[in-house]
């Protein structure tokens, strides 16, 4: 089965996709989860990076210091059908996942579908965030597979661009 970046595993499994920094995006993020992936990037600067939750900063004390916003999850609810809808064109191979990706930059000003397409990313990135921030085995583990997808050393997956793989799910 082929991923919507044009990815296949070769069990056509969907897979963990491994990215460096530079992949770091809400677009990204939310693509990979519907359409079954593991965004795995590194993580560089966490510091300068932001969770979003759902309902106001105050009903989160313990993150206050790490929140960038709240989640506008009306949104979402109002634009679910398209998302799905985008998902499926994108898996049926009607739409690529990269003229998504890049058509937002178009727009001085972003359509209802692509700011809730943000919005899912940005509960996947800051889902993400926090198990980064937690689990120092992902994090090892991360680093190790962008250090061999750079070297051309995995094993088992298939080189995409630059320094992006894509890994089968243990």
């Amino acid at each position: 089965m082929a991923n919507d970046f044009g990815l296949v595993d070769a069990q056509g499994s969907p897979g963990k996709l491994i990215c460096a920094t530079a992949g770091f995006t809400d677009h990204v993020f939310a693509l990979c989860h519907l359409l079954g992936f593991r965004f795995a990037p590194r993580i560089r600067d966490l510091a300068d990076k932001r969770l979003y939750v759902p309902g106001k900063e105050r009903d989160h004390p313990t993150l206050a210091p790490l929140i960038g916003g709240k989640l506008n999850l009306k949104l979402l609810g109002t634009q679910w059908e398209e998302i799905l809808r985008l998902a499926a064109s994108i898996r049926h191979g009607t739409v690529t996942a990269l003229l998504i990706i890049r058509k937002p930059a178009s727009y001085p000003r972003q359509n209802s579908l692509h700011t809730a397409l943000r919005e899912v990313g940005r509960i996947e990135r800051s889902l993400f965030m926090l198990e980064w921030m937690k689990d120092p085995e992902l994090r090892r583990r991360v680093q190790a597979d962008n250090q061999a997808a750079r070297a051309g050393e995995v094993q088992g997956s298939q080189a995409l661009r630059g320094r992006t793989h894509v890994t089968r799910r243990p």
